[in-house]
This record gives C-alpha cells, sequence and structure tokens, in this order.
C-alpha cells in the first residue's frame, strides 16, 4: 500500500487512500480499517465532507454518510496509521545503485541481515540480493537469496534465485539441479545432474546419479549413482541405491526394491504400497493400492488394481487387471506363470495354477491349481479349482465345471451359458448361446448352434449342429449317446446318424408336404456321378441284405437284394415313352436272325467261388460275336475314388434284348398263324376228299 509519513496522530503515520463507488441511496462504506476515526478523510464526489455532521466513524471499519448517497456517486477515503521505525511494516521501500550499466548483475542492491556473537563477532547471516538480469539494455531483474553456511564470513552462499521470467533456480552442485527440504540431496556432487529431490531426506544419499525425480519423506533417500529414477510419495524407492529406471509413486511404493549391483530396474509401481517388497525384482508393472505388495525377486508382471497380484513373492510373467484379480496366486520360488486374470475377482483364488488366461469379472475366480484354462466373460469357468486345459468364453460359460482334481479337462464351450451345468463331463465342444446348457456328465461332445443340445444332460460322443435342443422331431437325444443330428436354426431335424440303437443307422427327415427328402445335386459339367454304395468290408451278394429298401405305412415296396436281384410289389417297370417325346419312328425290322444266333448259356460268378453253375443268360462277347454290338457296353472299371483302374468291364442291355424277342416272338406268331391258316385249309380239303 501507499504510504505517507507525518507526525500526526504520533511521530509517524501512514496514509492509507480508498475509492469507492456508490450504489443507490447507499449510506454504509465499508474500509480496509483504520486506528482512529478522528484521523480520517472522506471526500464526496472531490467535496470534502464534515466529519460528525455529515458522516459518522466509530467502529474502525466503516463510515456512514449522514445523507445518503446517490447512484454512481464517487466516494474517497483516507486514513492515518501510525508506524514504528524500529520494528515497522513498509508499503514501498525504495533502494537505488547509482550506477549507469547493463552487465548482467549489475545495478544491483542488497538487503543485508547481520547479528552478533557470543564474542561480540558480527556475522552475514544472509542476503537477498536484487540485480539485473541478463546484458541487454533493458529492465529485467532478478532476486537472489543467500545464506551462511557457517564458513562465509561476510559473503554468504547464493541458495535462490529468482529469474526475470518468474523461474526459481535454486543453487546447488552439479548442473540444473533442484532440493527443497531438509537434508533433501544433501550429497549431491559435481556430477550429480538434472535431479529434483523435494521433502525431508528425499535424495539426501545422492552423489553422482542423473536425472532422479524425489518428491516425499525419505523418498530415494539410499540412491547415490543410479538415475533416471521418479519415487513420489512417502519412503518411496526408499532402499533403492543402484537401480535405475524406476517408477515409484504413492507411500512406499518401491520401498525395498534395491538391486545388488547398477543396472536397470525398470519397474512401475503406482499407489499406496505397491511393489512395496519388491527387492531384485525387475520389469514389474504394479498399479494401485497394496498391488504387488508382496512380490520379492519377481520379474515382468503387470498388476493394476487395488489388491491385484497382492500375494505373489516369485512369479513371473502374471498380468492380473482389476480389482483381486490373481490376488492369492503365490509361488514361492521363482516360477514362471504365464498367467492373464483381467476383471474384478479374475483367477482370485489362484495359487500355483500357470499358464491360464481369464477375462471377466469373477472369470476362473475359484481355481487354485488348474494351468492351461482360457475363460472370457463374467463367471465363465467360475467353479473350476484344479481342472486343465478347458477353454470357457461367454457369460457363465463352463460355470459349474469342477472336476476336484488335477485332469486335463479339454472342454471349449463358446457362448452365453454355453456349457453351464457341466460338472464332470470332458472334452466336450459346445458352441452358441447356451449350447450344452444342461450337460452335466456328458462327455466328447460337439453341439454347435444357439440352444443346441439345450435339454441333453449326460449324452457322450455326440454331435449336433442347428439348434436341435435335444428332444425335437420325434427324436429324443437328452440322454442318449454316440448320434449325429443335423438340424437347422429353429432346431427342426433333418439329418440323424441314431447311434443309440440297437442297430445304429443314419436317417434324413422331411415334414413339409410335396417336398423330396433328399436331392442330391453335382454340378460338375463333364464325367459326373451319382450314389455310390459299397461294402467294403465284405460281400454277402445274397438275398437278404439290402442295399436299397423302400417301406410306405403298411407294406414294403421296393427293395434291391446284394446280390443285384430287384423286387418291387407288382412286378412293373417302365420306361419314358410318350410319343411328345420320340422322333424318327419307325417299324423294327426283322429280330429273327438275332434271336436265332442269341446263345442262352448256364453260369456261377468269378467272385461267389462256386462249382456250380447257377445263373442263366448270355455272354457279352458271344453277342459281339453274332453281330449284336449295340446290346454291348463297355464302361471303365474305377475304385472307390473314381480312379481309373486300367480295365474294362462289358454289361448286357437285357431290356433291348427282350425287345427283339418280342419282335421275334411277334413274327413267330405271324408264321405261326399263317401255318394255321394253310393247316385249316388242308384239314378242309382232306375232309373233303374223305367225305366223296
Amino acid at each position: 500500500m501507499s504510504g505517507y509519513i507525518g507526525p500526526i496522530p504520533v511521530p509517524q503515520g501512514i496514509q492509507n487512500k480508498e475509492t469507492f463507488t456508490a450504489t443507490a441511496a447507499q449510506t454504509t462504506f465499508n474500509t480496509n480499517g483504520y486506528t482512529d476515526g478522528a484521523f480520517i478523510s472522506v471526500y464526496l464526489n472531490g467535496v470534502r465532507l464534515i466529519n460528525g455532521t455529515d458522516y459518522t466513524a466509530t467502529n474502525g471499519s466503516d463510515f456512514v454518510l449522514t445523507q445518503a448517497a446517490s447512484v454512481s456517486d464517487v466516494v474517497d477515503f483516507e486514513s492515518f496509521n501510525s508506524f514504528s521505525l524500529a520494528s515497522q511494516q513498509f508499503e514501498n521501500i525504495t533502494t537505488k545503485n547509482p550506477t549507469h550499466e547493463d552487465t548482467d548483475g549489475g545495478r544491483e542492491s542488497a538487503l543485508s541481515f547481520q547479528g552478533e556473537q557470543s564474542g561480540g563477532e558480527i556475522s552475514t547471516l544472509a542476503a537477498i540480493q536484487a540485480s539485473h538480469d541478463g546484458t541487454a539494455d533493458d529492465q529485467k531483474g532478478d532476486l537472489i537469496f543467500k545464506t551462511n553456511d557457517g564458513s562465509d564470513n561476510n559473503a554468504p552462499t547464493e541458495r535462490l534465485r529468482i529469474d526475470s521470467d518468474g523461474s526459481i533456480v535454486p543453487a546447488t552442485l552439479g548442473t540444473s539441479n533442484v532440493k527443497l527440504g531438509l537434508n533433501a540431496g544433501k550429497a549431491i556432487a559435481s556430477g550429480g545432474n538434472y535431479n529434483t529431490v523435494i521433502g525431508e531426506e528425499s535424495g539426501a544419499s545422492l552423489s553422482t546419479g542423473d536425472v532422479n525425480t524425489f518428491v516425499g519423506y525419505q523418498s530415494g533417500d539410499a540412491t547415490t549413482t543410479s538415475g533416471n529414477n521418479v519415487g513420489v510419495g512417502y519412503a518411496s524407492l526408499t532402499t533403492n541405491i543402484l537401480s535405475s529406471k524406476n517408477v515409484a509413486i504413492g507411500n512406499n511404493a518401491l520401498k525395498t526394491h534395491n538391486l545388488g549391483s547398477a543396472g536397470d530396474g525398470l519397474n512401475v509401481a503406482v499407489g499406496h504400497g505397491a511393489g512395496e517388497e519388491i527387492t531384485t525384482g525387475i520389469s514389474n508393472t504394479l498399479i494401485g493400492a497394496n498391488v504387488g505388495d508382496a512380490l520379492t525377486d519377481a520379474d515382468y508382471n503387470v498388476a493394476i488394481g487395488f489388491g491385484a497380484l497382492s500375494s505373489d513373492t516369485k512369479g513371473d510373467r502374471s498380468v492380473a487387471i482389476g480389482l483381486n484379480a490373481l490376488t492369492t496366486q503365490n509361488f514361492t520360488s521363482v516360477t514362471t506363470t504365464n498367467n492373464t486374470a483381467v476383471g474384478d475377482n479374475a483367477g482370485y483364488a489362484v495359487t500355483t495354477g500357470t499358464n491360464n488366461t481369464l477375462i471377466g469379472s469373477r472369470s476362473g475366480d475359484a481355481i487354485t491349481s488348474g494351468l492351461g484354462n482360457v475363460a472370457v466373460g463374467d463367471e465363465a469357468l467360475s467353479t473350476e479349482t484344479q481342472g486343465q486345459r478347458s477353454i470357457g468364453i461367454g457369460v457363465g460359460a463352463l460355470f459349474n465345471q469342477n472336476t476336484t482334481s488335477a485332469t486335463d479337462v479339454y472342454n471349449t464351450a463358446v457362448g452365453h451359458a454355453a456349457g453351464n451345468q457341466v460338472t464332470s463331463g470332458t472334452n466336450n465342444t459346445l458352441v452358441g448361446r447356451q449350447a450344452g446348457l444342461a450337460v452335466t456328465t456328458g462327455s466328447a461332445n460337439t453341439y454347435i448352434g444357439p440352444g443346441t443340445m439345450g435339454t441333453a444332460t449326460s449324452g457322450s460322443n455326440n454331435t449336433v449342429i442347428g439348434g436341435y435342443n435335444g428332444n425335437q422331431g420325434g427324436f429324443d437325444l437328452r440322454t442318449a449317446s454316440n448320434s449325429i443330428v443335423l438340424s437347422d436354426g429353429a432346431g427342426t431335424v433333418g439329418f440323424i446318424y441314431d447311434g443309440a440303437e440297437s442297430a445304429p443307422l443314419w436317417k434324413m427327415n422331411n415334414s413339409v408336404n410335396g417336398n423330396w427328402t433328399c436331392r442330391m445335386v453335382h454340378t460338375s459339367t463333364s464325367t459326373p456321378y451319382g450314389i455310390h454304395i459299397n461294402y467294403p468290408s465284405t460281400a454277402p451278394n445274397g438275398s437278404d441284405n439290402y442295399p436299397i429298401y423302400f417301406n410306405d405305412s403298411s407294406a414294403a415296396r421296393f427293395f434291391v437284394f446284394s446280390n443285384g436281384n430287384v423286387v418291387n410289389t407288382n412286378n412293373s417297370y417302365g420306361a419314358i415313352s410318350d410319343i411328345k417325346l420320340k422322333e424318327n419312328i419307325t417299324d423294327a425290322s426283322s429280330q429273327w436272325d438275332d434271336v436265332k444266333a442269341i446263345k442262352i448259356k448256364k453260369y456261377s460268378m468269378k467272385a461267389d467261388k462256386l462249382d456250380a453253375p447257377n445263373m442263366m443268360g448270355v455272354i457279352a462277347q458271344d453277342l459281339e460275336t453274332s453281330g449284336m454290338d449295340g446290346l454291348v457296353q463297355e464302361t471303365i472299371d474305377r475304385d472307390d475314388n473314381m480312379d481309373d483302374l486300367g480295365t474294362t468291364t462289358k454289361s448286357v442291355k437285357y431290356s433291348i434284348l427282350y425287345m427283339k424277342a418280342i419282335k421275334a416272338l411277334q413274327e413267330a406268331m405271324t408264321r405261326i398263324e399263317t401255318l394255321e391258316s394253310e393247316n385249316t385249309a388242308i384239314k378242309d380239303r382232306l375232309d373233303a376228299l374223305e367225305a366223296e
């Protein structure tokens, strides 16, 4: 504040001034205070008012106008207060250096603080100096604080400088070090550079270490020559001597970390007590209160969240993210764990299990020694304790699985609540929302599709695709085994291998009126083939094995025996014969000579290995010899993969042979009818002759 020295009210006085802009009808004005109402002056719009007439001032802070001021009136106020030259407060004290100069540190003025020692010696205890900052012809200044370290005599040592740009620069040994606090950085020598130590005893042992930042009581107080450390918080990095490139933020963070020799610690610990017990462990990242606070000689761990990885001492390469994630895990010897737990209480109970990946709230939270498991989703694999190598992906997937012993389970469940009720079943693959939902003890099942086998419980070795729930379309597989079902997304059964029957077989179902049960389409533009039925292990060649069999609701209608015989109920076989499909129609020529040339033989098939003939028919080569090549068809012999075997087999078109026989029969009938007519005429003549 500005001041005025005068004889009133005491030999020395200070004048204070204040200005107010009145509001409408304002009478009371609050000031910064005055000692005596008799030693003030009040002006209204420049006109001095009379104390006691125009205003009153009695309480040491307010003055009150007798007549209210108008809006925007200007009211000026002056007061006069006493001061002491022996112990005085000044608003402005000006010291001036009369030397004309622009040198750095020139134009200086100083205020020295002296005292007398017990022997009467005068000591310069401290000094404050203002001087020119820089060498330009300008007004820049700096303020320098100096203290006597006990041996400076009348020239105290610079301790702190405020530059013209407002920078606060502590004066220390080394380059660009900042120290603040009792004994902070007290050992920094000329080699210690770019350190910042704030707080009592912080960085107290630093000698030649560089680029350290320690903030808080005893933070980094044992560090000597290591560098690039950050310790913020009470006793953070308080034991470290030689380890470099660590970050500890929080009370007691990395409190006991200390490598036995100079090296990069590369630990990051953020939170109260984070990494508190780490001694020689390196490359750990720990974020959250009490995170990883029991780790000692452990490396390459990541733990984020309160209580995450808070019990382990020597496990390496774990990732725990979330409240209490892997909080119970504890390896008492150096072990590569490869556990990953992400989510609230994920992997909560893991003790010695390894190679688990658990992502989601409470995922795998009961696993203790189980290993090689993957759980992704809230409460996935949430009950399992010791089972190994299962995969549960989806909320509640494999929720109830628990083998209670170190067993390779190999269940895979993907989808919301997939395999939710599995307890001791193994080797299941369940994919889709609620796939295998009710399965408990069933094993080696493969269920794919939403709700697939959702009602099945104990069956094993089943494969079901497409939403079939276990009891649809007249097929109940809820407790059955060894079956295959293909269904549409609504669970409508289309294709079944019923392995539960005494004689397992394939089934195709279609309940839609007017539709085919099965249609097979070959889209190749050359050499297509159709259905191939093969008995690779036997040749029954009998009349009681059916490669093809058809029956309806009342009787068997058509079937083919394994010996090739074809049987139907009405012995009706046909060919497409509509005239609308035919052209070049002429009467067939005589077949008399061809039929006469046909050699009918008896024989047996070589594959049947018989001692005597059991069949009757023709030989293809005989027909060719007789000139009836058109009745013979020659085909390439192929294996089951349709590869050419290098041989051919000839077959006979018996249906055409039969037509030739019919034509020959017609010719024979004509000849017979002619002969009958001739015989009748001869008989009539004989009868006539006999009658004469």
